[in-house]
């Protein structure tokens, strides 16, 4: 998700501070559907890079994990990345 792909008003909503990127890699390291994961966030854009059996299933787990499970704004975010060809 970067300046091209989103509004700002959602890279806002995802953007990750510091303890947000802990969490959210700590989150994705705890979860078997991934082998690795490294995650960068910065004023413009947010990237979550992931290897993994599964891809479609990781896909998913890792947007859960951003959303903090929140179906909506999953769904939302999903929307988003799908309409830009990023996922």
């Amino acid at each position: 998700m970067n300046h091209r792909t989103a509004p700002v008003q959602l890279r806002e909503r995802y953007a990750l501070t510091p303890e947000r990127l802990r969490g959210l890699l700590r989150t994705l390291k705890s979860d078997p559907s991934f082998s690795e994961a490294l995650a960068l966030s910065t004023c413009n854009r947010v990237e979550i890079y992931l290897a993994a059996p599964d891809p479609p299933t990781a896909l998913g787990r890792a947007l859960e994990a951003l959303t903090d499970h929140d179906d909506e704004s999953t769904a939302e975010l999903t929307r988003t990345l799908m309409e830009d060809g990023a996922g």
